[in-house]
């Protein structure tokens, strides 16, 4: 069942969701898409380093003011990284439209198998398949691959 977007906040509460959004759907999905955006920021030398610096700099500029979702959105595109631009527009509007303003949540499924190549060596391939989504639906790590 969908509680609708994460925009709606305490709006959500009624006697369809059986006034449990803040239990539902504030705080883990809330949870999840700053998780999400660490993990996108996320850099194997650095580790946390750049996550860490936005939520800082967030928190300085906007310390004793009420903040927006659009604040926060900005202070994330004014950190993040090349990979995160799968729009090559420095924006995060793919992000923000599928989990903060949508109510879809992505399936996924991996598949996985060895092959023999020409040369004989053991290639391994993968597979990774997304579902219960429309096609324009955005996943930075599904569009990843490795070679070698």
């Amino acid at each position: 069942m969908s509680l609708g977007p994460l925009t709606m906040g305490y709006r959500a509460n009624n006697t369809r969701t059986g006034f449990a959004a803040t239990q539902r759907l504030i705080y883990p999905k809330g949870a999840y898409v700053l998780h999400m955006i660490r993990m996108m920021m996320h850099d194997n030398r650095t580790g946390d380093q750049q996550f860490k610096e936005l939520m800082q700099y967030f928190r300085q500029n906007h310390r004793g003011k009420a903040a927006t979702r659009e604040d926060f959105k900005a202070m994330v595109e004014k950190h993040m990284t090349r990979e995160m631009d799968l729009e090559g527009k420095r924006k995060m509007d793919w992000f923000f439209a599928e989990y903060v303003y949508g109510t879809r949540l992505p399936r996924y499924s991996l598949d996985s198998w060895f092959d023999i190549g020409a040369d004989r060596d053991v290639i391994f391939r993968m597979k990774l398949t997304q579902s219960d989504v429309d096609a324009k639906f955005r996943m930075l790590g599904a569009h990843l691959s490795c070679n070698g």
